[in-house]
């Protein structure tokens, strides 16, 4: 469990769960529950992720967090393969109106990779609009059929920032099983950023928790840059008073890095401040 200590420090650094979902498929979660386990959790915001799979649309992300705006931030969801669903026409008035903190592409779960050619247009305007493209990398998860991994390879994020350096890009799950590969292109690319959720279903076992704290060191001490990683969970695939835990615990608890990781960063790239 959190220590006390860590929940006083909520008053001078804010947590921001920056990779959770709700939706009526697959996931099953609404923003209420979100909310009361945030609150359980001392986490003050979270980005809410969009996604057809688990048949959460955009436009419903947006309708169902709306009472909770001040704690939920959306993230949109683009299936370059279905262009019907996701028209770059939609996209682009979202952003004119500043309504998405970041956009999904669910690599894997769809058959695409960031550098094909359906993408480009996409991330051309989050380009120009400042906003982050966050892409789905590594495992996949189980109950979800069809996926194929080596479309989440998190080497091909390498290509795309090298291609598009004004594109922020941000590595859901550090690549994991891929982590140095993955910790190599946040290294490498100064527009490459990477979240650590998603490394366990439910609660962590001792091993599962011990496996994941080094982890995130291995991860750490790679990149050399606290600034390049960002505090996600996976909720509710897990859940987050014992995720945050853990992360506090990588990081060595109370100080810089901690903070930065555990809010400060994703403050930063999605401009929550």
């Amino acid at each position: 469990m959190l220590s006390a200590k860590f929940f006083q420090k909520k008053e001078t650094a804010m947590i921001i769960d920056s990779h959770t979902h709700i939706g009526h498929k697959i996931i099953v979660a609404s923003p209420d529950d979100l909310v009361s386990s945030m609150n359980a959790a001392g986490i003050e915001t979270s980005l809410v992720f969009a996604g057809h799979i688990n048949a959460c649309s955009t436009q419903l992300l947006l309708e169902e967090i709306a009472p909770h705006r001040d704690k939920l931030m959306p993230v949109g969801v683009i299936s370059p393969i279905w262009p019907s669903e996701d028209t770059l026409p939609k996209l682009e008035a979202m952003l004119l109106q500043k309504t998405l903190v970041a956009v999904k592409f669910y690599l894997g779960y769809e058959h695409f990779f960031p550098t094909d050619h359906v993408v480009r247009p996409y991330l051309e305007l989050l380009a120009q609009h400042g906003v982050p493209a966050i892409f789905h990398t590594g495992d996949c998860y189980g109950k979800v059929g069809g996926a194929k991994l080596k479309y989440a390879h998190p080497l091909h994020l390498d290509e795309l920032a090298v291609d598009m350096p004004k594109l922020t890009i941000v590595m859901a799950h550090m690549g994991n099983p891929w982590l140095t590969d993955g910790a190599e292109v946040c290294y490498k690319n100064p527009n490459v950023y990477a979240d650590c959720s998603g490394f366990v279903c439910d609660d962590f076992t001792p091993s599962s928790r011990e496996s994941f704290i080094a982890s995130v060191r291995q991860f750490m001490k790679y990149t050399e840059q606290p600034e390049k990683l960002l505090f996600g969970t996976d909720w509710p695939i897990t859940n987050q008073r014992p995720y945050a835990d853990a992360v506090t615990e990588a990081l060595g608890g109370e100080g810089g890095a901690t903070e930065l990781v555990m809010g400060g960063n994703a403050a930063r790239v999605f401009k929550l401040a």
